[in-house]
């Protein structure tokens, strides 16, 4: 599965020094999601690019397999950001979560992971702001988590190729492969890449792992959190 990232300016700010369980919500009130045992909640987490969460939650929308709620983490933009998600144009439920100010894309992470969890999500499908992806990006993951269980062993996340709008890789996006990732492809059969760890661009991680391995670490701010936080959940579940 692909989902393109045109990979804007990073975030910028001063690292938190507050725990995430402690920043203010505006809006926590519970969803029931729609998807039974499989419902997939969507985490988008933004920063002042307007143009680009509209891209990013449209292509959310044009889901061959819809998630049954969009949860967005705004670190409190300044370009009209809120007032955009307040309209409420698409069919997928969409909650935002602003915060007081900019406290990274990590703490934004745990914020919409944890309200996700709250939601009774099973599976969290998590994305930058500037990520588009394909109509078939969350199917193909869904797919692949099966099959790669019915091989014998339950994946601790699925993620996705990420590519520039041109169709060349974004480097900056390789997941690790796993040295042995050739094994794994043959023992299912798929077109696959067993990795170690993967960014935070459309990658879908069970709820069950992130309850057991908590959240992204805050002191990241906006570098690495993602690979260490893939890499703690393939040491905690993999199988």
């Amino acid at each position: 599965s692909v989902a393109c990232s045109p990979r804007g300016t990073p975030n910028s700010g001063r690292s938190p020094s507050c725990p995430c369980n402690r920043t203010p919500i505006c809006n926590n009130d519970r969803v029931v999601l729609t998807g039974g045992p499989h419902a997939v909640a969507a985490v988008v987490v933004t920063y002042n690019r307007r143009a680009m969460l509209a891209d990013c939650l449209a292509s959310i929308e044009s889901q061959t397999h819809r998630p049954d709620l969009i949860i967005v983490v705004d670190n409190a933009s300044t370009d009209g950001t809120a007032e955009f998600l307040n309209q409420g144009s698409g069919s997928i439920p969409v909650r935002s979560h602003r915060l007081p100010r900019n406290y990274g894309g990590a703490l934004g992470f745990a914020v919409g992971m944890k309200a996700a969890l709250a939601a009774g999500a099973e599976s969290v499908w998590l994305m930058d702001d500037d990520a588009v992806a394909t109509p078939s990006a969350l199917e193909y993951l869904l797919e692949d988590t099966k099959v790669a269980t019915r091989g014998g062993r339950q994946p601790a996340f699925t993620c996705s190729m990420v590519v520039w709008r041109d169709g060349s890789v974004a480097r900056m996006n390789i997941p690790r492969a796993n040295a042995l990732w050739n094994e794994s492809a043959a023992r299912i059969d798929r077109q696959v890449v067993d990795v170690d760890s993967a960014s935070f661009v459309s990658v879908l991680i069970p709820a069950e792992h992130i309850r057991a391995v908590g959240l992204p670490h805050i002191g990241y701010f906006k570098w690495y959190d993602d690979t260490e936080y893939t890499l703690r959940d393939l040491v905690r579940n993999a199988l």
